[in-house]
């Protein structure tokens, strides 16, 4: 009897302890691995130019391909496949953060030359031509290359002709590490911008050009 009563106590008492030592366990607060990145907009300012007022830009809402509209960075494994990294993530969406760093970008390289104003924001300028870039590739492979493709356009507002469409390939080495990704893919943006701002330039210049012509 005795015996039995001291196998009935021990369970009884050794069972709460162990599950107390669990649920400690599983409460424990622990440290989230989740990691947040950011695109990096050109920060070294061109000298402003004021021989003329700006020239008002409407920058359409940017077309990105389908892969980079999520949260987890996306880069790619062997073969044919992709890896989305759930531990290492966008602070912001993606096309928000791309919109955001081209608005900066060419502000900056073109200080004092181009008024940029992101949709759904309208320049005041009713004569404003339009700048649409579409991306169709912008990925690549931690160690290797960051390959950012697509086309940008810019558009007249009283001329459904397009006055310069241009495809635009770029690589940047990366070595294999999700901040050296990232920051080539901020580096990345930048060539773009440089591309686009002389096709910026080159229109101001046209617009310039036939303004003084039509004077005479």
């Amino acid at each position: 009897m005795k015996t039995s009563n001291i196998a009935t106590i021990i369970p009884a008492i050794v069972l709460p302890l162990f599950l107390t030592s669990c649920m400690g366990d599983f409460l424990q607060p622990r440290e989230d691995p989740t990691v947040f990145y950011m695109l990096k907009a050109e920060s070294t300012r061109a000298p402003a130019k004021v021989d003329s007022a700006p020239l008002q830009v409407n920058l359409l809402p940017i077309t990105i391909p389908s892969y980079m509209a999520r949260p987890q960075i996306v880069s790619l494994a062997s073969g044919d496949r992709v890896d989305m990294s759930e531990f290492n993530r966008w602070s912001e969406l993606p096309n928000d953060a791309i919109t955001r760093i081209m608005v900066q970008n060419l502000s900056v390289l073109n200080h004092g030359i181009v008024d940029l104003y992101a949709y759904p924001a309208v320049a005041v300028d009713p004569n404003a031509p339009a700048l649409k870039i579409t991306i169709t590739e912008c990925i690549g492979k931690l160690g290797g290359e960051l390959s950012l493709k697509g086309k940008w356009r810019i558009i007249p507002a009283n001329d459904d002709e397009i006055f310069q469409s241009k495809m635009f390939a770029i690589n940047i080495p990366c070595e294999d590490s999700y901040d050296s990704y990232v920051s080539a893919m901020s580096a990345a943006f930048v060539q773009m911008a440089k591309q686009i701002s002389e096709g910026l330039n080159e229109y101001k210049n046209k617009i310039a050009a036939k303004s003084t012509a039509d004077k005479k």
